[in-house]
């Protein structure tokens, strides 16, 4: 690799206390500055140009270093976030970019577990830790990545490659562009926690989604168990059940009415039971849907089939095929994902176990 002109004319260099200097605070010429390349550690000549010539530091002509000025960029930009105690930091979901000021920074640290050793760590005034990795050749790979996220590290990674030693110390401290979050549980514990009813819509939090159904199930199954009978020869059919419509209208979430035929010579739900339970495939509203399972319960006369599409992405379905107040057979259907599917399959499974306990 051929060095650029920008790489053989450097503006900072390494003095005898191994700090990092501009050309500008050097007054012996050539050898005399007593100064190492930042890179290869080699000395380097000063020359000290007289008028508007430019000063520089360069190697001597035999020198084969490359990367120099990346190496200084780098440095450099630790040097100015340890000396002005702050960085600009990005946008992170809801909270706005904004600068971070530090009351203490430790610069090329390592952290509790040996193997991680960000650039530069800045701690603020309520005690929490922001580490800093200066990305100038090589961003922070899959591997670092997995390691800072599982560690539970706060980390941010500023690309400076495309940046000027001009402007370095503005982009740093005035600027949120070129920098990404890693990982950041520091900005995540202080976000507003969502509402119990604002968790279901969020379909991408799956975890949160589960704790709120199970959460539910027991709240609603409290008042299912306040319910009359009213003398009612038949089990409460699926109108009443824990995942009714009415509340899963309250959940947002969306109530289709099925267009599933049950065949004419199914008179009863034993009888359909039969019909669809080594089934693969049903036709359900005009279209081919492949059954995922079928779950049945022929005391408390409800049968359960979750489904979806055959054909692409699709969402998934949980029909209910139950004996109404009246002895005849209905359904009704309502779209799920398939991470409701299990706390639906056990809600029902436990709702079933108190209604024949009642019978």
């Amino acid at each position: 690799m051929k060095r650029t002109a920008y790489d053989r004319k450097l503006p900072y260099a390494l003095n005898s206390n191994n700090e990092l200097v501009s050309i500008y605070s050097i007054k012996e010429h050539g050898l005399a500055c007593n100064c190492r390349c930042p890179k290869c550690r080699k000395p380097l000549e000063a020359r000290i140009g007289t008028g508007a010539r430019a000063r520089y530091f360069a190697h001597s002509k035999h020198s084969n270093c490359h990367g120099a000025t990346m190496t200084i960029l780098h440095m450099l930009s630790e040097k100015i976030i340890e000396e002005n105690m702050s960085v600009m930091a990005p946008q992170y979901k809801s909270v706005a970019p904004r600068k971070l000021e530090f009351v203490e920074v430790e610069v090329e640290r390592r952290e509790d577990r040996k193997d991680m050793q960000p650039d530069i760590v800045g701690i603020t005034a309520d005690g929490k830790r922001w580490a800093i990795e200066i990305n100038n050749t090589h961003e922070v790979n899959g591997r670092k990545r997995q390691k800072i996220v599982e560690s539970g590290i706060t980390c941010l990674e500023i690309n400076v490659s495309k940046q000027a030693v001009d402007n370095l110390k503005e982009f740093l401290l005035c600027s949120p562009m070129c920098r990404d979050w890693i990982n950041n549980p520091n900005d995540e514990e202080s976000l507003p926690q969502p509402s119990p009813q604002e968790i279901p819509a969020q379909g991408e939090n799956r975890q949160m989604r589960y704790d709120y159904y199970s959460g539910l199930k027991d709240e609603m199954y409290k008042s299912f168990l306040n319910d009359e009978y009213n003398d009612c020869q038949t089990p409460l059919g699926y109108g009443k059940s824990i995942f009714s419509k009415e509340t899963m209208a309250a959940l947002r979430v969306e109530i289709d009415e099925s267009v599933m035929r049950i065949p004419d010579n199914c008179s009863s739900l034993d009888e359909y039971y039969v019909f669809i339970k080594d089934k693969k495939y049903f036709m359900f509203d005009r279209q081919r849907h492949f059954i995922i399972d079928v779950v049945y319960n022929s005391t408390c006369g409800q049968l359960i089939i979750f489904h979806k599409n055959s054909i692409g992405v699709s969402y998934h379905y949980a029909t209910c095929v139950y004996i109404d107040n009246d002895s005849s057979v209905k359904e009704q259907t309502f779209v799920c994902s398939s991470y409701d599917i299990p706390n639906i399959r056990k809600a029902k499974e436990i709702e079933w176990d108190q209604m024949m306990k009642q019978l």
